[in-house]
């Protein structure tokens, strides 16, 4: 039996999370919750997500900021709803990484060996994360970014498309 996803956020990146729920082919519904819209997958406003509980069966933040997105994350872990995690499948992710809660894996993005991306993270397309990379807690890693080997992001840093950061170090920005 397939679940019940409650998206946060139907701006562009939610639109995008909400894609790749769908390519998951783990959802038979999914609604959003935004304070901006009226698109007819929106079904409340954000404060409204108390009264949505028992009627998902998951919950993902899609929403750009760092901060804000920490918030809404300690928000449901607080009114105990299930945070969970998008992955595209059509990104690879090595079966000796760690993956964590809340986060979210764009398409033709690659997490290598022992790489570990920590809850509430976004990952995006086209993004290489090397072997035994930490990239810590509600970090947004951009499109087309090389992150190599042995390096640590810190929690809530952003890093700007076509970068390649080498154990903390730009290296070279590409294109």
């Amino acid at each position: 039996m397939k679940k019940k996803l409650l998206i946060i956020g139907a701006g562009g990146h939610g639109r995008c999370c909400f894609d790749i729920a769908n390519r998951m082919n783990r959802y038979d519904m999914i609604h959003f919750l935004d304070d901006n819209s009226n698109d007819n997958y929106v079904v409340g406003k954000i404060n409204d997500l108390s009264k949505f509980k028992n009627d998902y069966d998951e919950v993902f933040i899609a929403i750009g900021n760092n901060q804000m997105r920490y918030q809404l994350i300690k928000k449901c872990k607080e009114i105990n709803l299930t945070v969970t995690t998008l992955i595209d499948p059509m990104s690879f992710i090595s079966p000796e990484s760690i993956i964590e809660e809340g986060t979210v894996i764009f398409p033709f993005a690659s997490v290598e060996s022992k790489a570990i991306v920590k809850e509430g993270s976004i990952i995006s397309s086209n993004t290489i994360i090397h072997h035994d990379t930490i990239i810590d807690k509600f970090a947004l890693i951009y499109g087309h970014c090389v992150i190599r080997p042995k390096t640590h992001i810190q929690s809530f840093e952003t890093i700007g498309s076509s970068m390649v950061i080498d154990r903390k170090n730009i290296i070279e920005e590409r294109g």
